[in-house]
């Protein structure tokens, strides 16, 4: 069999297209790997659009506060995801408020396969919103795959503006558990955004409501 090996320039970001196999497969620019010793903040902080950051099974304890640079669109995003066949999972230490952060204007960032457990933070389990009145919210981010559970508060936070926002086969449970949980953020997602999408999704054990689509003008088009 013939292989051909072809690198071409679209924007920042190379595609390059191999043959492995008898099939064809293409990669957006780089495709890093860490493991649980590595500094997962500073290797994300090193991503550029159409990175590819995989993690190698087990729990990472740290969490990634806004450390995400976005991609360009979904032809050229950033993703991070777990290594092929193998399970990584997030678990922030105690006397954080997330596990994960999304804001400043993030987006184009797809998070696949990696678990999220969120039982020792005092907040949400992920957060897509923005960090100030004058700072632009995050959006178009795709959370695939993936369990979400342990967050005293909701799993899923998503505030106003973060629109264009996917949701694909996930389990969000038991969240929203905190003693003095006033009932308030105590849901699998809260989400006061417009334009997203969720499919395919578990939603069992939480406080309160599964899903909870909430805001007098914002939250619309939600399918």
């Amino acid at each position: 069999m013939k292989c051909t090996l072809s690198l071409k320039i679209l924007t920042s970001a190379a595609i390059l297209v191999l043959c492995i196999g008898g099939s064809f497969s293409s990669l957006r620019g780089a495709v890093k790997v860490v493991t649980p010793a590595d500094n997962l903040v500073a290797t994300c902080q090193s991503l550029a659009p159409g990175d590819t950051l995989q993690l190698r099974g087990g729990i990472y304890r740290v969490m990634l506060d806004r450390v995400i640079p976005g991609g360009t669109s979904w032809s050229i995003p950033v993703v991070i995801q777990s290594f092929p066949g193998e399970q990584a999972i997030l678990q922030a230490p105690a006397g954080n408020p997330y596990c994960v952060n999304f804001e400043g204007g993030a987006q184009y960032i797809v998070w696949d396969r990696i678990n999220v457990d969120a039982t020792l933070v005092w907040g949400n389990a992920i957060k897509i919103a923005r960090n100030s009145a004058s700072s632009p919210p995050a959006h178009h981010i795709r959370i695939q795959n993936t369990d979400v559970w342990g967050a005293p508060n909701t799993g899923i936070l998503v505030q106003g503006g973060s629109d264009w926002c996917e949701f694909l086969n996930l389990k969000v449970h038991d969240n929203g558990k905190k003693i003095d949980n006033d009932q308030l953020y105590s849901y699998a997602f809260y989400i006061k955004s417009a334009n997203n999408i969720l499919r395919n999704i578990r939603a069992y054990g939480n406080g309160s409501s599964g899903i909870q689509i909430f805001s007098t003008t914002a939250a619309t088009d939600n399918p």
